[in-house]
């Protein structure tokens, strides 16, 4: 007799990617206001299967292995930035975004049992997951960002007496960065009230536990 019946899905998906952004900004020391763009251009290939070992008394192995991508935000990709100046302090402060950002890119491999207790309508579940990344996306703070066309741009006194102006200061946004790994594991029950007493069909409870490190 069958031991196991064995359930697989497989696929390839192909994507292909051109983004751009296009803004206004200061420029030319605060003498003008210029447009502003950037963009790029890649391809993704992601290969996928998952496979379903399907045991006697109603057990299951599930094993997944795919090459994953998830896209920055919109407003992650935008050309344009927001500055400005602590009047108070003349430093100058800013964020914005990187229309050149690449997705996360990462290989998962997930594993996972489950049994199923047929006239208790019932399970236990147990999974481990590993995501070895190729990229992802963070925050790059510059501590010497140049704002001199932002300065240019202010209005004569724009400053109280005694404040004087710094060129340099903080500017964050996103980048790129590669390397990096993602853990864990969980144990899940499911437990219908039902099978206890019949007034309670339809009533039930999930209790789980799960662990992550990176």
């Amino acid at each position: 007799r069958a031991i196991a019946q064995v359930l697989a899905e497989q696929g390839l998906q192909v994507i292909g990617t051109d983004q751009s952004s296009g803004g206004f900004q200061v420029i030319s020391n605060g003498q003008q206001v210029g447009r502003v763009s950037g963009g790029d251009t890649y391809t993704d290939v992601l290969p996928q299967i998952n496979l379903a070992f399907m045991l006697p008394g109603d057990q299951a192995v599930r094993f997944g292995l795919a090459k994953t991508m998830a896209r920055a935000r919109m407003d992650q990709m935008k050309a344009t930035e927001e500055v400005g100046y602590d009047r108070a302090t003349g430093i100058p402060g800013g964020s914005g975004g990187n229309p050149e950002l690449e997705p996360w890119r990462a290989w998962s491999y997930d594993l996972s049992y489950e049994k199923f207790f047929e006239g208790f309508k019932g399970y236990v579940s147990a999974a481990a997951f590993y995501k070895d990344l190729e990229s992802y996306i963070y925050s790059q703070t510059d501590a010497n960002h140049d704002y001199s066309d932002l300065l240019g741009a202010l209005p004569p006194n724009y400053f109280p007496p005694g404040v004087v102006p710094k060129t340099t200061g903080n500017f964050t946004q996103p980048e790129n960065g590669s390397g990096g790994y993602l853990y864990g594991a969980e144990f899940a029950i499911s437990v219908p009230f039902g099978g206890y007493a019949e007034w309670l069909d339809g009533f039930g409870a999930i209790f789980s536990y799960a662990y992550t490190q990176s």
